[in-house]
């Protein structure tokens, strides 16, 4: 970030300020006087680190030294709709004493400090103010998610940027480990919430994180700090509700659950916090966001073992079946994965399993009638290395392929009808490592990569290696090799600067 430099005198700070901060300078009959000075204009700090706010203003005043007091008090400031500046009406407290050399837990944003040193035998003070302006090792890069020793989930996150790496955020920063093993987790770009703290609507970039003990937390990325949970994510408790994840369409934010998809518009698209609207009869973690239209979504409803689809307004339209014999509503089958492919054209498909024969077959749609028709299935042979994977991924655009990971080896499968199978490289990989976990995650804004990420597992210790691609096909060792305490489950990527283009720059993954 760079320094920019603002100082606000007393005088000046009192009468922009006046209505948030009284200035009792007027006390004073000219013969005392208080005047404070070495302050920057303005100071950068990393927020939940050990870097440290250093102030160390000069005072010097016509009365004794032990007559003065001081106080730092503090306040966010932020840009309303319009662009124009709006204050808080009552800093908050932050410290006594002169000098400042303190770690901050502050959000990322911009803050107002100021200094009040106070004449104790005449009431007289002065002011000072400074900008501070705050970034948080945990708002931007990998977002791994993973079981802890105690079958909790928590979240490591690399910070691309600084090369940080914070390990069990939950646990070291936030509320703690949610309890229950990894059901899933998403970035949530522009989240709506009502804040806690303000009971007004609120937005910022979260982490949806649910778990197969059925909680759902909504966090903070910035700081943290748990927003929303499933006591107030709807205008009423839904008791027995099971959640499954949360996803970012275009204009809407989309809740998977057992009774249905519930959404709200995002924070640049005036959502109001509550994640009230709501369409179909169920729903799952098996879900991709459709470009063709317009990103909507095509999920899998597990309590009627549907596909079903949600447009960009949550509105549900029924997927209809151009194969005969072939149904999508009220099958038989269960749902393995998911994915789209845009490699040549828009390809979305979900890999099913008959409950009866345990045959597994391809369902392949096409959604450029902004309704998913089913338009071929594929039978897999019952030998082939694709239908016994034990972790399956799409190529999201390299190539038309989709990846299986089966006796530690990974194979794609093509796409585009053939079916054929082949055996691909990892450079790099060690021996004795048990690959878990399988994805490819592009970025296509600053920064941009596009990498496979294999997540491998060796007794409590995971290691996550980052891959450059050409033709969906991992390159040279790896660009980036994570490692850290606990179970993988899922990498995501959070950056603060995607906004409203999360849709076009990042993909909604099944895993």
């Amino acid at each position: 970030m760079k320094h920019q430099y603002f100082l606000i005198v007393a005088s000046l700070f009192a009468m922009v300020l006046s209505s948030c901060i009284s200035d009792d300078s007027s006390e004073s009959d000219g013969s005392i006087n208080i005047s404070i000075s070495g302050l920057e204009e303005s100071y950068n700090v990393v927020s939940f680190t050990d870097d440290k706010l250093v102030i160390t203003p000069t005072v010097t005043s016509s009365l004794p030294s032990d007559d003065l007091t001081y106080e730092w008090s503090y306040f966010e400031q932020k840009d309303n709709s319009y662009g124009s500046a709006k204050v808080e009406k009552h800093p908050l407290h932050f410290s006594d004493g002169k000098d400042l050399d303190s770690k901050l837990e502050l959000a990322e944003g911009q803050y107002v400090f100021i200094i009040t040193v106070t004449s104790k035998s005449t009431g007289y003070k002065q002011m000072a103010s400074t900008r501070v302006y705050t970034s948080c090792d945990i708002s931007k890069g990998f977002v791994i998610l993973k079981e802890d020793a105690d079958g909790n989930s928590d979240y490591d996150l690399y910070n691309t940027s600084n090369k940080g790496f914070v390990e069990d955020v939950l646990k070291s920063l936030g509320d703690g480990a949610v309890p229950g093993k990894p059901r899933h987790g998403d970035v949530n770009y522009e989240f709506a919430f009502q804040d806690p703290e303000t009971d007004k609507c609120n937005n910022a970039n979260c982490y949806c994180l649910t778990t197969e003990n059925n909680e759902v937390r909504w966090i903070r990325l910035s700081d943290a700090a748990t927003v929303m949970t499933a006591d107030n994510a709807h205008f009423e408790f839904m008791p027995g509700e099971i959640p499954y994840r949360t996803v970012r369409g275009y204009f809407t934010t989309y809740y998977l659950t057992s009774n249905g998809v519930w959404s709200c518009y995002t924070g640049s698209s005036a959502g109001v916090g509550i994640l009230g609207s709501f369409s179909g009869d169920g729903g799952s973690t098996h879900c991709v966001g459709s470009p063709s239209a317009f990103y909507s979504l095509v999920y899998w409803d597990e309590q009627t073992r549907s596909i079903a689809f949600s447009d960009y307004n949550n509105g549900y339209v029924p997927p209809m079946s151009l194969v005969p014999g072939y149904e999508v509503q009220n099958t038989n089958y269960d749902c393995i994965t998911c994915g789209a492919n845009t490699t040549a054209g828009e390809i979305i498909y979900f890999l099913l399993q008959d409950r009866t024969t345990h045959k597994k077959v391809m369902y392949y749609f096409d959604c450029s009638a902004w309704s998913p028709m089913l338009v071929n299935v594929e039978e897999l042979d019952d030998a082939s290395n694709f239908a016994n994977a034990s972790s399956y991924a799409v190529c999201c655009s390299q190539a038309t392929v989709a990846y299986g990971v089966r006796n530690n080896k990974v194979f794609t499968y093509d796409l585009s009808g053939s079916q054929t199978e082949r055996e691909i490289t990892v450079p790099g990989l060690p021996s004795g490592e048990t690959i878990t976990y399988i994805s490819n995650r592009y970025f296509s804004m600053q920064d941009a990569f596009d990498y496979l990420i294999i997540g491998t597992q060796s007794g409590d210790t995971y290691h996550a290696y980052f891959y450059n691609m050409v033709g969906g096909e991992p390159v040279g060792q790896p660009a980036l090799t994570l490692t850290g305490t606990g179970k993988i489950h899922s990498v995501d990527f959070a950056d603060p600067a995607v906004g409203s283009m999360a849709p076009m720059v990042t993909p909604i993954l099944d895993k």
